[in-house]
């Protein structure tokens, strides 16, 4: 029997940077689909549906997130291969997110002729 479109597509979003898919047997109510070692303090679930619901996901997750003191996230596509997967997170979890990889890296954009261009073609600062 083929393997389920879900579980490849868990398995692919913890691939990278040593994450682990959590098999369903082996969870615990309330646990993540995926634990990403480079994401500490998120709670990760992953969802691939052909009718998206990302405020409905976003709720649930919050929900089992809360209760474990850590943050939502979650990652999702559709049926649509035009379109890559998609990260739904709260703005205050981003600027959080943003404001530790700017501590871990001197903090601020990089210097002119460190950071090329922007992934739009627009120049980066300090360009």
């Amino acid at each position: 029997m083929p393997e389920a479109r879900w579980k490849r597509f868990e398995r692919d979003v913890a691939a990278p940077g040593g994450g682990a898919r959590i098999p369903v047997s082996g969870r615990n109510p309330g646990d993540p689909d995926v634990v990403l070692p480079w994401l500490p303090g998120f709670f990760v679930e992953v969802r691939d549906r052909a009718r998206p619901r990302p405020l409905r996901w976003i709720r649930e997750v919050w929900a089992k997130a809360h209760a474990r003191g850590e943050r939502p996230l979650v990652i999702f596509k559709a049926d649509a291969p035009h379109l890559s997967p998609l990260v739904l997170l709260r703005w205050a979890d981003f600027e959080r997110v943003v404001r530790d990889g700017q501590d871990r890296q001197g903090a601020g954009p990089a210097a002119a002729g460190e950071g090329g261009r922007a992934p739009d073609g627009a120049r980066a600062q300090g360009d």
